[in-house]
């Protein structure tokens, strides 16, 4: 995907930045527990990727995502 689009260049990771804006966010196989999509599309709630660990029930986050992460601060910069 990220040789085949210029909008997502996020070869190890599914939440590609790009100055200080999210450009791309791909919903794949790592789901977390707390992950949802509205059955209309409208809504989608994720974790964002990163501070995940393996375990035997599948993904988990390892501990919570702060304000100040350079992804979450994308993410807010987005909806402003």
């Amino acid at each position: 995907m990220c040789e085949a689009v210029d909008y997502y260049r996020s070869y190890q990771g599914g939440h590609y930045v790009k100055g200080n804006l999210t450009r791309g966010y791909l919903l794949d196989g790592f789901p977390s527990m707390r992950d949802a999509v509205s059955s209309k599309g409208k809504v989608i709630v994720s974790h964002g990727g990163g501070k995940s660990k393996d375990t035997s029930e599948g993904y988990q986050l390892k501990e919570d995502q702060s304000a100040n992460g350079s992804r979450v601060k994308a993410l807010l910069n987005c909806k402003m």
